[in-house]
């Protein structure tokens, strides 16, 4: 005899997903089982199997979450299950789940108490099992297209693991960010993917929130550790001397990037403008070393660039003192330059913004 277990949430829940965004949580759930695991495409249909698992219905539950105080699980909010059956049953896919002896299939049911349609679940006996299998019916391109939003699916991608995830280094997986080995966003702002662990990266409901600027304060501590290995720390001093969005924070982490790399920006800092050549961090700095004397200052715009270069042990350190000078040394020399070309009129006025300026 069948058991009905009503979700008490609509089949319009979550009106923004689709089939994806579905797929999305039961892989983050398939993902976050710590036994042995399958799955399988065939016949127009998925299978997702997680072995030695019989789940208790109280994740049926919405709201009720295991994972929520493990910050290496990807979901956490425990309602990822039943809104994935909110959208199969809306979209019309044919679907079930294997749970031990059960047989769980969600449909759409009109409840007398709400005046609505709800999702409940139909549960009946299966026989003897010791796992949790979830079987959907999808297209062949929606299968590619989940495959392209699993990290874990892809198993020939070039990467480069560190402690906060990994770097992904073909050129197709350029912009592209994943948490836990799920697809977040496309970041055309970067020059390489990444692949954050769950903990680093804080997301929405939706997994759709990760700013730039949470991103690259993430992606520079990768990229250093990604300069102690001689393999890539070409890579490195590339994005670095190009300025790529990913490197920005290295400004604050210089110490982290290996001696390696900084010497090689180092050499083809001399190799373009030659040995007497002094670098600027920026517009004031060169300003001031120019009015110091040196001659060949260069300012590239690229701060990253010009403080790891200074690191280099082959850096020729600036001799003497920088001369410093502020607004009023400019209207002094201004006032010295033009004081016979001035009219009277025109020298009191000078004056009085002269002394505004240096009181503010």
């Amino acid at each position: 005899m069948a058991q009905y277990i009503n979700l008490g949430i609509s089949p319009e829940s979550t009106p923004d997903w689709g089939i994806q965004q579905a797929l999305r949580e039961l892989w983050q759930n398939y993902f976050d089982n710590e036994e042995e695991s399958s799955h399988k495409y065939e016949n127009g249909k998925l299978f997702m199997r997680n072995n030695n698992t019989v789940l208790d219905k109280s994740v049926l539950l919405v709201g009720k979450s295991l994972k929520r105080d493990d910050p290496k699980l990807r979901g956490k909010h425990g309602d990822g299950l039943c809104s994935s059956l909110a959208v199969l049953t809306r979209e019309g896919r044919v679907h079930s789940i294997v749970n031990g002896n059960d047989l769980w299939v969600a449909e759409s049911y009109y409840c007398d108490d709400f005046k609505d349609d709800i999702i409940r679940v139909k549960v009946t006996d299966f026989g003897e099992g010791d796992y949790f299998e979830i079987e959907i019916e999808i297209t062949e391109e929606e299968y590619a297209d989940t495959v392209s939003r699993c990290i874990q699916l892809q198993p020939n991608l070039k990467t480069f693991p560190t402690s906060s995830g990994d770097v992904l280094l073909d050129d197709h997986m350029k912009g592209c960010i994943y948490v836990g080995g799920m697809f977040v966003c496309i970041d055309t702002a970067l020059s390489k993917g990444y692949n954050f662990n769950p903990n680093e990266l804080k997301l929405d409901r939706d997994r759709s929130l990760a700013r730039t600027w949470d991103i690259i304060a993430i992606t520079d501590t990768m990229l250093a550790e990604m300069s102690q290995d001689e393999e890539h720390e070409d890579t490195v001093v590339d994005m670095i001397e190009k300025g790529c969005q990913d490197t920005q924070h290295l400004a604050w982490h210089t110490n982290s990037v290996s001696d390696s790399v900084v010497d090689k920006l180092h050499e083809n800092f001399v190799d373009k403008h030659g040995e007497d050549a002094i670098v600027a961090e920026d517009f004031e700095e060169a300003t001031q070393l120019r009015n110091s004397g040196y001659k060949k200052v260069i300012y590239t715009g690229n701060s990253v660039s010009a403080k790891l270069i200074k690191k280099s042990s082959k850096y020729q350190p600036i001799q003497g003192d920088i001369v410093v000078k502020n607004c009023s040394d400019y209207l002094q020399e201004f006032q010295d330059k033009y004081y016979d070309d001035m009219s009277t009129d025109m020298l009191n006025d000078f004056e009085d913004m002269t002394r505004i300026l240096n009181d503010l």
